[in-house]
């Protein structure tokens, strides 16, 4: 294989034997084959950290034949919990911890509709590392204050800040103690409180760096040798998580932290020249490989888009994305309209509706979208800016699916249940790709997913999101852009002018 002189400069940096080093790698750069190459020249035992199981198993099968006995590959949390366990034995995963530990400080109205709240702050809490030696200290009430702030997350219930921040602070130090029982933050938290020996490794090879948190960063300084080295792998223009507690600015945090040299990888193998142009305006460094083909752009109504669907040859080959995921599903119910298969991408989203639809202990469709409206209606008085996007989406997406039920003679929501698991999905549960299926996908959803043909739904509409009022949230924004641009290898099709929906409960036809 021939390598790009910006590959050759990493596997020269990683031979010189010194220090620790930041890629800067644009989308399609083939940054995990850079950094597979990358093991040959490692010395000592090396792990390459990803960020779910998807990818560390993607990572173990292409590391297995390549006769590197020392290099493995695992996900943060699974090496958290190795750690945890080795040092404190047998442990229970139990995700409603905190839920559970809340339950026993909020035994009144008012502290019960604190709950949630408070399951949200202690949950960032451990995110960002709170108590962990070095670290803003549990007592500090500034540091949860700014947690609130930074991540906008409202509080509807009858009682002060304070008085919910107090409770936060002694759910997380119950939480703490209890090592026995954890959840999935607790992983690579626990590590950090209880300052456990940690299984060291000389190389450490960290992918989607951007999306790094303040606990993934520290657990790095624990399982880095004394003189070990890192090669640090991400995007800064990939960042999209900053609502899930990743840090927008990570990329620079890592450097500043670990003294790391930085190199680019900035050649994408994936996009056609064209569609290369299009993501400079997002990302300016990013280049075309010189053999890729030529690639297209182009733009078309939805209305055209709709009806022209039948004669567009939709196969699995090709990826419709959007910013919101209630235009996706109503796409999808007009695409089956005229025959063509589809699913959505999502299988967690699916789950998170099909909770909704076990909210209330009715099987009447329409009894059921009563409740569904008034409880959204609090919900939105109630919300932030930052949620109020992902409420209003959840809403919208809820209402087109009741619809659908309703126009196809059934007004159960055993049905509408039914519905949901038929059409959300995960790609890595899809085996293969069906000729005759159609993938549909939120932005967010579709980092690491690739088409030959990719379909950009409400480009201009959705993006920003009206509720983005800070710079950080609008810079999101637009590296939502970036991101669904560099999902086509072939062409890149804008669909323009989407029909927008009001926030109403569907009437139900006698």
């Amino acid at each position: 294989m021939n390598y790009s002189s910006y590959q050759l400069d990493i596997f020269n940096w990683v031979q010189a034997g010194k220090g620790n080093l930041i890629v800067q790698a644009v989308a399609g750069s083939g940054k995990s084959s850079t950094c597979l190459q990358a093991m040959n020249y490692m010395k000592g035992n090396v792990l390459s950290l990803a960020f779910n199981k998807k990818i560390a198993e993607h990572l173990k099968s292409k590391i297995s034949p390549m006769a590197l006995p020392n290099a493995s590959a695992a996900t943060f949390h699974s090496e958290g919990l190795k750690n945890l366990i080795k040092s404190k034995g047998r442990v229970t995963v139990n995700n409603s911890k905190v839920y559970y530990l809340t339950e026993q400080y909020c035994d009144t109205p008012e502290l019960g509709s604190a709950r949630p709240f408070i399951q949200k702050l202690v949950g960032f809490a451990k995110e960002y590392a709170f108590g962990v030696e070095g670290q803003r200290n549990i007592d500090d009430t500034s540091a949860w204050m700014e947690i609130i702030q930074t991540q906008d997350i409202s509080l509807d219930a009858d009682i002060t800040l304070e008085a919910a921040i107090e409770i936060s602070k002694m759910v997380l130090k119950d939480s703490n103690r209890d090592f026995r029982n954890i959840d999935f933050a607790d992983m690579i938290y626990l590590p950090l409180i209880y300052n456990i020996s940690c299984v060291k490794y000389d190389w450490l090879i960290v992918d989607e760096a951007q999306d790094t948190n303040v606990s993934r960063k520290l657990f790095l300084s624990k399982i880095l040798s004394d003189n070990g080295r890192m090669l640090i792998v991400g995007d800064a223009q990939q960042s999209i998580y900053m609502f899930c507690g990743a840090e927008n600015d990570s990329m620079t945090l890592l450097k500043d932290m670990f003294d790391c040299a930085e190199l680019p990888l900035s050649i994408c193998y994936r996009c056609g020249k064209v569609i290369i142009t299009e993501a400079q305006k997002y990302q300016p460094h990013i280049e075309a490989f010189e053999e890729n083909i030529e690639g297209a752009v182009s733009s078309m109504k939805y209305e055209d888009f709709l009806t022209q669907a039948a004669t567009l040859n939709l196969t699995g080959e090709d990826l419709i994305l959007c910013r919101n995921n209630a235009p996706n599903v109503s796409l999808a119910f007009a695409l089956i309209r005229v025959g063509i298969g589809c699913r959505i991408e999502g299988r967690d989203i699916g789950q998170n509706l099909l909770t909704l639809c076990n909210k209330w202990k009715t099987n009447c469709l329409t009894t059921f979208t009563e409740k569904l409206i008034k409880y959204f209606d609090k919900e939105f008085e109630k919300a932030s800016k930052v949620k109020m996007q992902l409420l209003e989406d959840k809403l919208e997406v809820m209402v087109i699916l009741i619809e659908r039920c309703q126009s196809l003679g059934k007004h159960d929501v055993s049905s509408l249940k039914a519905l949901i698991e038929s059409m959300f999905s995960d790609s890595d549960n899809v085996k293969g790709k069906d000729a005759h299926i159609v993938t549909l996908s939120s932005i967010h959803k579709a980092k690491g997913l690739e088409a030959s043909r990719v379909f950009e739904i409400g480009h201009n509409q959705l993006i920003p999101s009206k509720y983005a009022n800070t710079t950080a949230a609008k810079q999101q924004e637009e590296n939502l852009l970036y991101i669904s641009t560099t999902r086509a290898k072939h062409t890149l099709i804008k669909v323009t002018d989407i029909p927008l929906r009001n926030k109403q409960a569907p009437v139900e036809e006698n």
